[in-house]
């Protein structure tokens, strides 16, 4: 919602996030076996934001680490073969905090996760997105040790809007409504909605930190 309201009119954004899932086909809850992963791709968007990692990370998934890359690169190919050869970004996720449920401490995620993304990127020809370091340290921008809340989520729509469209105006794109998907396991309806407003009001943008 509030990377919507960032681009604007020109744009159509969706959420295919789900909760808890991994782009490991060998972990616990895969996100290749979501019916949103088939949506994702029949709805042929222009543009695809990926942001997984997080519960890969968990112990029981990340014994499987080795198949990360190769798993991330089939999926990112999965998009990058639609008809309508969509814009792809692929993101680092946001730290981890002390003491969280999944467990997975952040160093394992800066020291594992965030170089294979990286790779992932290279591989692909994606474009990678920062999002964990402007959360270091900002554990009141999560509101369970790993989920953000809406602080954390505003930058995060902000940062990826200054990668879809670096002027600050957002202006709309010339032509037809751009198709913005956002994949991912940390935004989803299930957890964000029922702990914040769907959006911020814009009075709060500015406070946020867009750079």
């Amino acid at each position: 919602a509030i990377l919507q309201q960032l681009l604007g009119s020109g744009y159509e954004v969706r959420n295919y996030g789900v909760s808890a899932r991994t782009m490991l086909k060998k972990g616990d809850y895969p996100y290749w076996k979501e019916q949103k992963y088939k949506d994702a791709l029949a709805w042929n968007p222009d543009i695809v934001i990926i942001k997984m990692g997080t519960n890969d990370a968990k112990p029981g998934n990340w014994k499987h680490k080795d198949e990360f890359v190769n798993n991330y690169v089939e999926f990112v190919r999965s998009f990058s073969a639609l008809p309508s050869k969509p814009k792809i970004y692929v993101c680092y996720p946001i730290p981890t905090f002390p003491n969280n449920f999944l467990p997975v401490d952040d160093s394992l995620i800066v020291n594992e996760v965030l170089p294979r993304v990286k790779e992932v990127a290279r591989k692909t020809n994606a474009t990678l997105i920062d999002l964990h370091t402007l959360l270091l340290g900002k554990a009141d921008y999560v509101y369970d040790t790993v989920h953000p809340n809406v602080k954390g989520t505003t930058v995060m729509a902000r940062v990826i809007a200054k990668a879809i469209a670096p002027k600050r105006n957002f202006p709309k794109p010339a032509g037809d409504q751009v198709d913005v998907v956002f994949i991912g396991n940390s935004i989803t309806e299930a957890t964000y909605l029922k702990q914040t407003p769907p959006a911020i009001a814009a009075k709060d943008l500015d406070s946020l930190g867009y750079d």
